[in-house]
């Protein structure tokens, strides 16, 4: 199934998953799932056998060919590739995900200010007035 988003986060969070994309599958798995994505992977570093690609706000790490990680910035509020749905958009302060983390069980610390939840492979990073900034899963 060819898709382009939007990926609506708390199937993101609730799966560990972007759409189809898993953790391990090939990278060519990624153009079937994103509609329009052109595989160009960059190397992080001369040395280094981890690869970037990304697409709009959604970045992922490749090593082998396989995805290793993929993360979704929501510091470019013009990217349309993930939107909030309903539940947090709601949230309005960090309360309110420090609830959420309460009643589903996700682990809850706090590096200077920054929030990080976090929940078998997924890891939520909101600043301390209850603003996503970003979701990682490895």
């Amino acid at each position: 199934m060819n898709r382009c988003g939007p990926y609506l986060i708390s199937d993101i969070v609730e799966s560990g998953r972007i759409g189809n994309l898993y953790v391990g599958d090939d990278q060519e798995d990624i153009c079937q799932e994103i509609k329009g994505f052109v595989l160009n992977p960059m190397r992080t570093s001369k040395k280094s056998k981890i690869f970037l690609d990304n697409y709009e706000n959604i970045m992922l790490s490749l090593e082998n060919k396989k995805i290793i990680g993929m993360q979704i910035n929501f510091e470019n509020t013009n990217a349309k590739s993930v939107v909030l749905n309903d539940l947090f958009s709601e949230f309005s302060s960090i309360d309110n995900w420090i609830n959420f983390a309460e009643k589903c069980d996700w682990i809850c610390e706090k590096n200077s200010s920054i929030y990080v939840f976090r929940k078998n492979n997924v890891f939520i990073y909101v600043n301390d007035q209850g603003m996503l900034h970003l979701i990682s899963v490895y």
